[in-house]
């Protein structure tokens, strides 16, 4: 699993970000992205979604899948 935090410096890099997800997807990875700003202001729900996907990681491969197409709320 991938945790990515994205603030100001990822502005201008969305077609990177984007070519380098497609790239981790594909090795097996499971990216989950917050903002800067939810990180700062609300990090509880942050550690929660966090949490989450780690349990459903340790559950089963395929809830592990499902993380991928779903936004942790």
């Amino acid at each position: 699993m991938i945790i990515e935090i994205d603030g100001s410096t990822h502005l201008n890099k969305g077609n990177y970000d984007f070519f380098r997800q497609t790239k981790q997807e594909k090795l097996g990875y499971i990216i989950i992205r917050f903002s800067e700003g939810e990180v700062i202001q609300n990090i509880d729900s942050v550690k929660k979604r966090i949490d989450y996907a780690v349990i459903c990681l340790k559950l089963s491969p395929t809830l592990a899948l499902s993380i991928r197409k779903v936004d942790l709320l």
